[in-house]
């Protein structure tokens, strides 16, 4: 039998045993002499502390694995969690793990993704828990973002921009129309009214506030939750096209031809501003500390470190009709043209070569992937890094506008016929 006692209680326990066998020597002194050593209670004292010595030395360990579907793709790197987190990296094609050193009883573990593999997207459940025993029921799944579409059903409007911010997605229409629509899965889509009849074309989300701005007019609108809007005016009425959120500030480009631009740090108060050129500004984003806005029907853009101060850039495509940003790239896309133009700062820009030529109108970034979408016809394209492109396809043909992502799914908005698609 085991005694487990706190280090207060033994040294207690050991005080009283010694004093009981010194009053034992003294009494059996007259008698004959006291060998400590020779003591049953010195004995006893020796046999506690042994037993709880070894009890110590032997606290169970086991391992902590699982298993893996769908690693197809190298740089896989998985954390364990524990106290003495173990990094692993996995190899394509496994389809079990488990982490080299063991864990000892009683420890918790959190095991969590440190890197994803190439081109893939991979999820981890019972990835938390307390180790009571061997550990094999971690299950990692891995997938092909946007590989796979299906077909939602959505309200008849002329759908044009979509959005994720705040747990929903949000998409606005042409017309003039007053109608918006929201979603928190992709699937489910209730309607919603904006404040003023209007041709709006672009829609984003930052600083807690949804954003959408109306072509042909001064008409913007915001909302906290993307259900009730607020009619707010941009600084002039102009064919405003594009909006994006990045550092503090809302910006907003036009078409027409024009310099027009317009910022704004809540989507209430806005300032004008003023591009480098004259041209049909189709589309605006912001990363890496760069603001940039690219245009059509020539290879037209601009950067700017804050939205105020514009500088004029040439994209290496023909032309600029979306443009995103992501993994530390930004990536404009071109209407009709299997060619790309791709950046690490707003100002240099490279060719890239398209799988097909489509007219594309929306890119996005998500889960690790640029997602692109194109005008009549049921293209689209992905790509982890901006360079290496692959087809996939929508569940329809359609005008596809606009692509977002948000809550681990893809989202995509297109007119004639009226259209939404989702993919994981």
């Amino acid at each position: 039998m085991n005694i487990y006692l706190s280090n207060k209680k033994k040294i207690s326990l050991i005080s009283l045993l010694v004093c009981l066998s010194f009053l034992t020597g003294c009494l059996k002194a007259k008698k004959s002499p006291f060998d400590i050593n020779s003591s049953p209670i010195v004995s006893a004292i020796s046999f506690i502390l042994s037993t709880n010595a070894t009890t110590a030395a032997t606290t169970p360990t086991y391992i902590l694995g699982g298993t893996i579907s769908g690693l197809t793709a190298t740089g896989f790197v998985l954390a364990s969690g524990t106290t003495s987190s173990q990094s692993l990296t996995i190899s394509s094609g496994s389809t079990s793990f488990q982490f080299s050193n063991s864990i000892t009883e009683g420890s918790s573990y959190n095991v969590s993704i440190t890197t994803q593999p190439s081109g893939l997207f991979c999820t981890v459940t019972n990835a938390t828990g307390t180790i009571k025993a061997n550990v094999n029921n971690i299950s990692v799944s891995c997938i092909v973002p946007a590989s796979n579409w299906t077909a939602q059903t959505i309200l008849s409007a002329s759908w044009t921009s979509v959005t994720f911010g705040n747990g929903t997605f949000v998409a606005v229409a042409n017309g003039p129309s007053t109608v918006a629509v929201t979603s928190t899965d992709g699937i489910l889509w209730t309607t919603r009214t904006l404040p003023t009849s209007s041709a709006w074309s672009s829609v984003t989300y930052g600083n807690g506030t949804f954003v959408a701005i109306a072509f042909g007019s001064s008409n913007a609108a915001s909302s906290a939750d993307g259900i009730t809007w607020t009619a707010r005016t941009l600084p002039s009425s102009s064919s405003w096209n594009s909006v994006t959120y990045g550092n503090g500030l809302f910006i907003a480009v036009a078409s027409g031809p024009s310099t027009i631009a317009a910022s704004s740090p809540d989507g209430i108060n806005w300032t004008a501003r003023t591009l480098p050129t004259s041209t049909f500004w189709t589309s605006v984003t912001y990363g890496n500390g760069v603001y940039v806005a690219v245009a059509q029907p020539s290879p037209n853009a601009a950067s700017s470190p804050d939205g105020i101060n514009w500088t004029a850039r040439t994209l290496a495509s023909p032309r600029g009709d979306a443009v995103t940003f992501g993994n530390g790239v930004f990536v404009s896309l071109a209407q009709g043209s299997s060619t790309a133009s791709t950046s690490s700062d707003g100002i240099t820009w490279t060719a890239r070569t398209l799988p097909i030529s489509a007219s594309w109108l929306g890119i996005t970034y998500g889960k690790g992937v640029f997602v692109a979408v194109a005008n009549s016809s049921s293209n689209a394209i992905t790509s982890s890094d901006g360079i290496t492109w692959a087809t996939r396809t929508l569940p329809n043909s359609a005008n596809w506008f606009s692509v977002t992502s948000g809550n681990g799914i893809f989202a995509a908005i297109g007119t004639t016929p009226n259209s939404v698609a989702i993919s994981q």
